[in-house]
């Protein structure tokens, strides 16, 4: 007999430690990953042997009016001594290998809890055995003193060496109603049997993974097929439908490319982005994809058949089971499902819903039920997700046409709704609404822009001859003072112009002017951050087109003047009252 937790402690103690690692353990997919991940782990394993005639194999069996699911491996399989410490919450029957996903040891001893029969039979080539657990869903409420114990016993039936693990009497959500589309792509987004190496460049050993789906509502009678191993990324994309960031640059990279060429090769298409990030100990790959526009995803799940159209319906649609935007992290390979935050983004968010970021760090530390990133790496993944979606909306805002998305049938645009939101933004006080026609405090690089031009119609930047405005070229706006050629940017804050300048997007040494609504103590921290000097000027600078501050940098001996437009219509104001 093997009991479920080593040593003897209390029953009482013994199911509240197991209903605690269900407490983390409460996805719909949560028992079915843990059973791929075991057997993807004991191929790897076994591919280490450097076994010439080895080919892995991963067979997957979802019967879902038995509730049921079966995972057999070919893997390297399981003594008797390993089998009944996998059964043991605390321990691992795995052996220590470098490329193994599982960590916790404690997958499968979660798994048995979750059902009403759980059978784990094993052979590591030598003999096979097997381990037998009968309603330890109902044994984990009861209230009684009695011990949960395994029999253990000898196999001779399973004579080949691998792993078979079955248990049945699950209850898990909407997962035993998802139709043979859906459960594939969970199985491979959300499972390790949709390697995420390929993407990466990364060779591994391919497995063979195959599904059986039993169910008898949805009318599949025991349909079975070979699936990828691999991520489900671009299913559904022609190659013809997508294109490289990294192509691009390549492409248009001579003065002589016209935005209409630029134009004409997004047209339509989804941008793919790929790059790494370097982190002390060890370097980060990630690959971005933009969908050509925020609807795209709906369009595209009933194309393979994750969402209902028409006739065609399915018996649940949970979230898990669509394709849609998201940033989300892999662990040597295998999806884990934590979803990653996109919250500090700004500019541009209508953008957002086309993105879709997927980044793999071997060495993540996470908690017990893979739900959220432990440790400081929360702030590469940022910068990652930061990276990829200025880089889109650096050619977003040039080169592909916004979003036109029509008035859906029965739905009425009520343009009050938008006007009230408006109007409950943030106000620009009242001497400041005397100088200006804007009533709120700019939230985009447009308004200050208009604002800017607001200001040059009155005659405040004496002298200025303008070439070329607009959001095509590098700078915002190409100017003449007194026989000096200048450029201006437009920016809501001096992150923009700092990621532009880390990413060549644009150079310190070809900028002149900085135009803002003004600085803040944000800027003063990406200043700090980034080896920028702010220099506070006492008056506007008649000099320099009334800039307010000016920066400057060991990297370049250029300086930045900065235009912060709320201090000049201050200034024009206190000027306007002194006069009276």
């Amino acid at each position: 007999m093997t009991a479920i937790f080593p040593g003897e402690p209390s029953v009482s103690n013994i199911r509240a430690q197991i209903n605690g690692i269900l407490d983390s353990y409460h996805r719909d997919y949560d028992v079915l990953s843990e059973l791929i991940q075991n057997g993807v782990d004991a191929i790897e394993n076994r591919y280490d042997l450097d076994e010439d005639d080895f080919y892995g194999e991963l067979q997957i069996y979802v019967n879902a009016d038995r509730k049921q699911i079966k995972v057999i491996d070919n893997g390297n399989g399981m003594s008797k001594e390993m089998l009944e410490r996998s059964v043991n919450l605390n321990e691992s029957g795995k052996r220590k290998q470098i490329n193994t996903i599982g960590e916790k040891g404690v997958g499968l001893s979660f798994s048995i809890f979750k059902s009403q029969k759980a059978i784990i039979r094993s052979n590591d080539g030598n003999k096979g055995y097997r381990i037998v657990g009968k309603g330890a869903a109902n044994w984990l409420n009861d209230t009684d003193d009695v011990s949960f114990k395994m029999p253990t016993s000898e196999d001779k039936y399973f004579d080949k060496r691998g792993t078979e693990v079955e248990l049945s009497g699950l209850e898990l959500g909407e997962l035993f109603k998802l139709s043979w589309d859906q459960l594939v792509f969970v199985i491979r987004t959300l499972t390790a049997a949709g390697d995420t190496n390929v993407l990466f460049g990364k060779n591994k050993q391919d497995i063979k993974i195959t599904l059986e789906y039993l169910n008898s509502e949805l009318g599949i009678q025991g349909k079975t097929a070979r699936i990828p191993f691999e991520y489900y990324m671009f299913d559904g994309i022609d190659e013809s439908q997508r294109v490289e960031f990294d192509e691009f640059e390549q492409k248009f990279s001579y003065a002589s490319k016209t935005d209409t060429a630029k134009r004409e090769f997004f047209k339509g298409k989804y941008v793919v982005m790929r790059g790494q990030r370097q982190t002390a100990k060890r370097t980060v790959p990630w690959i971005a994809v933009f969908a050509p526009n925020s609807d795209d995803w709906e369009t595209r799940n009933q194309k393979v058949k994750l969402a209902s159209k028409g006739e065609y319906k399915l018996l649940v649609e949970p979230e898990y089971a669509h394709l849609r935007s998201w940033a989300t992290l892999s662990v040597k390979g295998m999806p884990t499902g934590i979803e990653l935050p996109t919250s500090h983004l700004t500019g541009a968010l209508g953008y957002l819903p086309r993105m879709s970021v997927l980044i793999q760090d071997d060495g993540a530390n996470f908690d017990l039920g893979r739900k959220t990133v432990k440790g400081s790496t929360t702030a590469t993944y940022k910068d990652i997700i930061k990276e990829a979606f200025n880089k889109y909306k650096s050619i977003a805002s040039k080169y592909i046409v916004k979003d036109r998305r029509p008035t859906l049938e029965g739905e009425v645009e009520d343009r009050s709704i938008k006007f009230n939101q408006l109007r409950s933004l943030p106000k620009m006080t009242d001497f400041e609404q005397n100088i200006t026609n804007f009533e709120n405090i700019p939230d985009q690089e447009g308004t200050i822009s208009a604002i800017f031009f607001e200001l040059l119609g009155c005659g405040k930047f004496q002298d200025l001859k303008l070439y070329r405005h607009g959001y095509s070229e590098q700078y915002d706006l190409y100017a003449q003072q007194n026989l000096k050629d200048l450029t201006l940017d437009f920016k809501q804050r001096l992150s923009g112009f700092v990621d532009d300048t880390q990413k060549n997007v644009k150079h310190w040494s070809d900028l002149n002017f900085l135009v803002m609504w003004c600085l803040d103590e944000s800027d003063n921290e990406v200043a700090n951050d980034n080896g920028i000097d702010i220099t506070n000027n006492e008056e506007p600078d008649v000099k320099h087109l009334l800039a307010t501050a000016y920066l400057t940098t060991q990297m370049s001996s250029e300086t930045i003047y900065v235009i912060e437009l709320k201090k000049i219509i201050e200034k024009m104001m206190v000027d306007k009252v002194s006069s009276e």
